[in-house]
């Protein structure tokens, strides 16, 4: 059998056996049909032994495999959510707005601006001991926060006892 490039018609190599399709994608691929053999069985068992065919198959497995989990277990979330709420004082009035930072070593892994009496909250990294500054004044750590609905939260007097993390407050 001869192959030919589909553009030129140019021979560019003969195969002695129709079955040994490795110079030639399946789709080119011309089978004499053997005795006891029909049409759809020789042209899949050569298309088996193509390299092509095979690095496809192999390709596609490892995508559905990677798309199913195959039964991997899903690995926790890294964060864990921190919450503070800052009371209202004589120094800090209700609604003075405030800068809320968070840091791990000395590192800061979130801030933002809030008013007074408002909760801020962010991710953080889980297991770690954060420290909540206000106004580059520390409050606080998360290990001396309690757990409340979502979050680690630390909250002062006259703030909601459940921060609402679902709110766009960030």
């Amino acid at each position: 059998m001869a192959i030919a490039d589909d553009q030129s018609g140019e021979i560019l190599d003969h195969v002695d056996d129709p079955t040994d399709a490795r110079l030639a994608p399946p789709e080119e691929l011309v089978f004499e049909k053997q005795e006891g053999q029909t049409m759809i069985g020789g042209w899949l068992s050569a298309a088996v032994r193509t390299r092509g065919f095979l690095i496809a198959l192999l390709i596609a497995g490892v995508t559905m495999a990677g798309a199913g989990g195959c039964g991997v277990p899903e690995q926790p979330d890294p964060h864990a959510r921190l919450a503070v709420c800052v009371a209202a004082t004589a120094a800090r009035p209700a609604g003075q707005q405030i800068r809320i930072e968070f840091r791990q070593a000395g590192v800061m892994v979130a801030s933002g601006s809030v008013p007074v009496g408002t909760v801020f909250h962010a991710p953080v990294p889980a297991g770690a001991d954060v420290e909540v500054y206000v106004d580059g004044v520390l409050l606080g750590t998360s290990g001396s926060a309690a757990v409340a609905g979502d979050a680690v939260y630390l909250r002062g007097d006259g703030c909601p006892d459940i921060p609402d993390v679902d709110g766009h407050v960030e």
